[in-house]
């Protein structure tokens, strides 16, 4: 993500370029982003975690962190789901 999101970008993109500053500046350990659902933890190796209601899990990417504490995480996931359909309709289709 490069500059800093309008206020009207989604809130998955306000959370992620968050993230992505605690990441830059090596702010480690648990941080409560404003407007999200939960907190966030960037470890000194690269990990992110999210931690909601007491429930903690690990994320591969900033996005999927962001999703999370965005409440977006299981919209994006039916979305996913639904591509992942389209395209297997498409390769059935070419044989």
């Amino acid at each position: 993500m490069t500059g800093v999101p309008a206020l009207t970008a989604p809130p998955e993109v306000q959370v992620g370029w968050a993230i992505t500053c605690l990441r830059d500046n090596r702010l480690y350990g648990w941080y409560e982003i404003a407007g999200a659902a939960g907190f966030v933890n960037c470890s000194r190796d690269g990990r992110i975690a999210t931690r909601i209601d007491g429930v903690v899990v690990e994320h591969s990417t900033v996005e999927d962190a962001a999703l999370r504490l965005a409440g977006r995480e299981n919209a994006m996931s039916a979305l996913m789901q639904r591509e992942r359909e389209r395209l297997e309709i498409q390769r059935e289709a070419r044989g």
